[in-house]
């Protein structure tokens, strides 16, 4: 059986033109993060889209040791049915 790797973290620039070049972002998006996924999907795009596109990514981007606006505590409250509770400092979910 083949092994899935999937990436919770950005690739690192050097990562992301092979993974772009072999198309495997494209292929199987859901092994990506996010970031990788709209930056895949840049290419080819009108520049106007390609600039709000980039603005996403910096937004994304900005608090990247708190995985903001995906933190783990965002992730597991959305996923997880509502059952967990987020902690009181909500230094997780700020942007």
């Amino acid at each position: 059986m083949e092994e899935i790797k999937i990436y919770e973290e950005p690739l690192s620039k050097e990562e992301f033109t092979e993974h772009s070049i072999k198309k495997s972002i494209r292929e199987m998006p859901c092994n990506y993060h996010l970031i990788d996924i709209i930056k895949d999907l840049k290419f080819g795009r009108p520049a106007e889209n390609q600039r709000m596109m980039d603005e996403w990514i910096a937004m994304m981007e900005l608090a990247p040791e708190r995985g903001a606006p995906f933190s783990k505590a965002i992730v597991d409250v959305v996923f997880g049915g509502g059952d967990e509770v987020l902690p009181d400092n909500d230094d997780d979910i700020r942007i």
